[in-house]
């Protein structure tokens, strides 16, 4: 018997911890993906997060949190403020479900047994509410995995922050009312549990709604590129109409300028020619959101007087959502032609983009000339924008797209040069 319950004990403790675990990767990115560090966060989360949480006693309720945020930091690569954000919300649900199912076990003991139970009975009676644990933590992670996925990646840095102060208060309420609670009257912490746990799953619906909002946002961006861009390519055909039925007399100037030997004059109309034909909208791949944007960008670095090169071969279905695409395009090449307009000498100013796509794998380089000096600070790059509330959104925004896809992304710079290389 005692075989058994010892299994039952380390099932029960197992299966917490890996829902733990799981809940935590959906809101913080794994940094390692070997299975060996995922088995270890799952022994640190044995060890150091399933303390029994009593009345009037803060030791375990504190250690757990003193273990949680080392697993973080060491097995979760992300910003600082999305891991205090995750321990502000799972830490809270962590303590309020021990503290509930532990007293619910010791309120049946004492007042049902009247503290009268034979050993096995008592033991049983810790693996039951062992497993309503469990199955509380099975039904978190079910609504985690389809509420934060997708959400986080989107939140900006000021959304974070939103949550990481809802969760807050019942992060130091539950940690109060547990000190402050008697055995006596333990069961009165139970409605403040409860609403710990409904204001975690709230931060998490939050993130859900607050991400709507972002991707509505960015969609209403994109369809303004394709507007755009559809608007330019019917001038383009416009335009290419007209010179086709022009055509005729064009030949016919060009034909009477070469007869007269005025060889100059036919070179210079036939470049002006040239130059009307090369001002309509260029084609770069099948995909119209891709054309919209690169055809947007590149018409302002053209106006900026910012030569651009470019080989774009995405002839293959790509990996990665429409709008996640225009994201990564737009923000890339705003900070591009962003920083060749800082350069003073204009014939410095350059801008280089290589895409492509092949066997369902998308990678892409864009170099830019730079003048400015590069602060780089915990991994982030900033700006000397006046603008400080934006300063590296547009970097941001890519990485967390490009993690979204479990992809790499390379930023490095030299004196003249910064270049931001992605591989998904």
């Amino acid at each position: 018997m005692k075989v058994i319950f010892f299994l039952a004990d380390w099932i029960s403790l197992t299966a917490y911890s890996v829902l733990v675990f799981l809940v935590l990767k959906e809101f913080v990115p794994l940094r390692f993906r070997n299975r060996f560090f995922h088995i270890l966060e799952i022994a640190c989360l044995i060890v150091g997060c399933n303390a029994i949480v009593y009345p009037e006693e803060v030791t375990g309720t504190v250690g757990s949190l003193f273990v949680l945020l080392p697993i973080l930091i060491i097995f979760h690569k992300s910003e600082w403020y999305m891991k205090i954000t995750a321990a502000l919300i799972v830490y809270p649900a962590m303590m309020s479900l021990a503290f509930l199912f532990q007293d619910i076990g010791q309120q049946i003991w004492q007042y049902v047994f009247h503290k009268n139970m034979a050993p096995d009975w008592e033991t049983a009676l810790y693996l039951f509410t062992r497993f309503l644990k469990v199955s509380a933590w099975y039904l978190i992670y079910r609504c985690v995995k389809v509420w934060v996925p997708q959400a986080v990646r989107m939140l900006t840095k000021r959304m974070w922050l939103v949550l990481s102060l809802i969760s807050l208060a019942s992060f130091i309420g539950i940690i109060i009312i547990i000190y402050k609670c008697t055995y006596d009257d333990s069961y009165l912490a139970w409605p403040a549990c409860i609403a710990t746990l409904i204001t975690s799953m709230g931060c998490c619906c939050l993130c859900t709604y607050m991400a709507k909002i972002v991707r509505s946002d960015m969609e209403l961006e994109t369809m303004r590129y394709q507007k755009s861009y559809y608007q330019e390519v019917e001038t383009s055909q416009q335009t290419v109409r007209r010179m086709r039925h022009d055509m005729k007399n064009h030949l016919s100037v060009v034909e009477t300028l070469l007869r007269d030997g005025r060889y100059e004059k036919a070179e210079e109309y036939l470049h002006g020619l040239d130059q009307e034909f090369a001002s309509g909208t260029r084609v770069y791949c099948p995909d119209p959101v891709v054309n919209a944007v690169l055809n947007a960008k590149m018409a302002k670095a053209e106006e900026e007087g910012i030569p651009c090169e470019y080989q774009v071969d995405l002839e293959e279905a790509l990996p990665i959502d429409d709008i996640d695409l225009c994201s990564l395009f737009a923000n890339t090449l705003d900070n591009a032609v962003e920083a060749c307009e800082k350069i003073r000498e204009r014939e410095k100013r350059r801008i280089s983009l290589k895409a492509r796509c092949r066997n369902g794998h998308f990678s892409c380089e864009i170099v830019n000339s730079k003048e400015n000096k590069i602060t780089e600070k915990n991994g982030n790059f900033e700006t000397d924008k006046d603008d400080r509330s934006s300063h590296g959104i547009g970097l941001r925004n890519v990485r967390q797209i490009v993690q979204k896809y479990r992809g790499e992304m390379d930023v490095s710079y030299t004196e003249d040069t910064f270049s931001v290389t992605i591989f998904v």
